[in-house]
């Protein structure tokens, strides 16, 4: 009876041992990929004398999408947008290469923030003022 009972310990003991051999702790997960640069970002890396405003953006995809060589993808430059403008027929080379001029002027120039009503309503009064007092 005795040797019985150390032969199930010891057959439990290599059941346990196996058992716990083959439990594994799950791999940790992949680190999360850092976020690439955005529109803006690429944008102003491309073109570094011009201005990114999201509207314009827009209007420059919007023109090349009009423009572009059959499946190509734009590179964000608007070197690369004024090619592909040059390369349309004749017949439509003066309407694209309008629209790109007056985009690439309106890029030039950084967007002017509105003041703020305080100090509108403070120069307005001054204003006021001024020509109240002639």
């Amino acid at each position: 009876a005795m040797l019985e009972k150390r032969q199930v310990q010891y057959n439990m003991s290599l059941l346990v041992e196996e058992l716990v051999r083959g439990i594994h702790s799950p791999p940790p997960p992949a680190p999360p990929t850092p976020p690439g640069p955005s529109v803006e970002e690429r944008f102003a890396e491309n073109n570094p004398y011009l201005h990114y405003q999201s509207d314009y953006y827009s209007e420059a995809e919007a023109l090349w999408a009009e423009v572009a060589p059959e499946g190509g993808a734009w590179d964000e430059t608007l070197a690369s947008l004024r090619k592909a403008v040059l390369a349309v027929q004749l017949e439509e080379q003066e309407e694209k290469l309008a629209k790109f001029t007056a985009l690439r002027e309106k890029m030039t120039e950084p967007r002017r923030k509105p003041n703020s009503s305080e100090v509108y309503d403070l120069c307005y009064g001054c204003l006021r003022a001024a020509v109240d007092s002639f």
